[in-house]
């Protein structure tokens, strides 16, 4: 009953009518309701799961359902005006889950409704889904003491369309062996096989007894010397090697991209001349040989640039630790005057080391030969 007053402070009496059934044949199913004002009570079947429940325009909150699901209480987000309103309850749920009797026929096997197994991969081999079901009513408030008779049953609705056939049942397990069947009549001989490969040869005999050495022969005579062949071509037809010494010289870092600068001349033919501290003019076409060593502080990589571009192909590096980075390489030029230089491969500036090792200023060099 809703106690609340309207007019002459007549109470108000709520009567509750049965709309439709349940949408689905295990869902919630409502006996009677009762509403004071706020709290809505529910009596009926099949009320655990329940997940949302509204009269007219309002929510309920605070859903409570006992334990053998037949008795659902909750709070109406509202007050109900004089009239009818639709109540509507949704439940979800998860399937039981199936069991066998018999034992799983293999790894990964999954058992299913009925008791049958499937194996991986098979459509029935799914984790159940969850089902949801509502039912609706209409909650009439009306403004009399008392209730009025009961009006009649409404007529039969109409038989809903039968459901969809249901999945073909899981195959049954195969059957064990039969007996082996006996043995057949033996075939005739076959033909006769190739001949096999040879034997090992036998084990070596003794070696024979040494015969006596013979005498030594007569000296022959010494031939006349041969005429003296033309001089051949120099190994290395020029070089110049240019050095630092640090401390004093690159007492900055250089920078990442950057050519490291050698400002000091050592030996040299004289024709490999310096066109700044850290680029070098090579004056002939042809083979060089470029050898460098530099004390670098950091991991870092060092590659000969020709021409303004540094050659892949000549990048030498250090993962870690303080020592030198050290390289040979052959280039070639195509053109006169080209230039030479050692480039800082790295995306960070790198340190020219300075007394690595002691006390003593040390050296790093880059020298040039042409070979060819």
């Amino acid at each position: 009953m809703i106690s609340r007053r309207i007019g002459s402070l007549a109470a108000l009496v709520l009567s509750l009518v049965i709309w439709a059934v349940p949408v689905a044949a295990q869902g919630p199913a409502v006996t009677s309701a009762n509403v004071a004002d706020p709290v809505l009570t529910v009596v009926g079947v099949r009320l655990t799961g329940a997940s949302r429940v509204t009269v007219g325009p309002f929510e309920v909150g605070s859903l409570a359902v006992n334990g053998d699901g037949t008795v659902l209480t909750g709070t109406i987000g509202g007050t109900l005006a004089v009239g009818s309103h639709l109540l509507v309850i949704t439940t979800t749920g998860t399937p039981p889950t199936a069991t066998c009797s018999t034992v799983q026929p293999g790894p990964e096997w999954v058992c299913v409704a009925g008791g049958g197994w499937v194996p991986p991969g098979h459509p029935l081999a799914t984790t159940p889904a969850t089902t949801s079901a509502s039912t609706l009513f209409v909650v009439a408030v009306g403004s009399a003491v008392g209730t009025g008779p009961q009006g009649p049953a409404g007529a039969t609705g109409v038989p809903g369309a039968a459901g969809a056939t249901g999945p073909a049942g899981p195959a049954g397990i195969a059957g064990p062996q039969g007996p082996m069947g006996n043995a057949g009549q033996q075939g005739d001989p076959g033909s006769q096989g190739t001949q096999g490969p040879q034997g090992l040869q036998g084990i070596q005999g003794d070696q024979g007894t040494q015969g006596i050495q013979g005498d030594q022969g007569i000296q022959g005579i010494q031939g006349i010397q041969g005429i003296q062949g033309t001089a051949g071509t120099p190994a290395v037809l020029e070089f110049a090697d240019f050095y630092a010494l640090m401390p004093p010289d690159n007492p900055a870092t250089v920078p990442a991209f950057n050519d490291i600068p050698f400002p000091r001349n050592g030996l040299t033919t004289g024709q490999i001349i310096r066109d700044s501290e850290s680029i070098f003019i090579l004056p002939s076409i042809g083979v060089y040989r470029v050898t460098f060593n530099v004390s670098i502080t950091e991991a870092g990589q060092l590659a000969v640039a020709i021409n303004g571009a540094a050659d892949v192909t000549t990048v030498f590096g250090r993962a870690a630790g303080t020592s030198q980075i050290i390289g040979t390489v052959l280039i070639q030029t195509t053109t006169v005057n080209s230039n030479v230089s050692l480039r800082n491969m790295s995306s960070l500036a790198l340190t020219v080391t300075p007394l690595a090792g002691g006390t003593i200023p040390v050296a790093a060099h880059f020298i040039i030969e042409r070979v060819r």
